[in-house]
């Protein structure tokens, strides 16, 4: 089965909300395959912010002077705890 992909129209972007049936359909694609892509509907000015937080996080990670024992140049993880 082919990922589910929705692009709202003009209407539900300028309300901010999926028709009944896309909503359904997206609803229904989360339940099954455990995802479902919204097209466009991420400002790409907020995705660059996003890109620049995420990098300067991993500058932060990649030079930590207390690295984990298993810690992997290329492989950025974080311990849990």
């Amino acid at each position: 089965m082919p990922m589910v992909e929705i692009e709202p129209s003009a209407a539900e972007r300028s309300h901010s909300a999926l028709t009944t049936e896309n909503l359904r359909k997206a609803v229904d694609a989360v339940r099954t395959d455990g995802f479902v892509v919204l097209k466009d509907v991420v400002d790409p000015d907020h995705i660059d912010i996003l890109r620049e937080r995420v990098l300067q996080d991993v500058d932060r990670f990649v030079n930590r002077p207390d690295a984990p024992f298993n810690w992997n140049r290329g492989n950025v993880q974080q311990e849990l705890g």
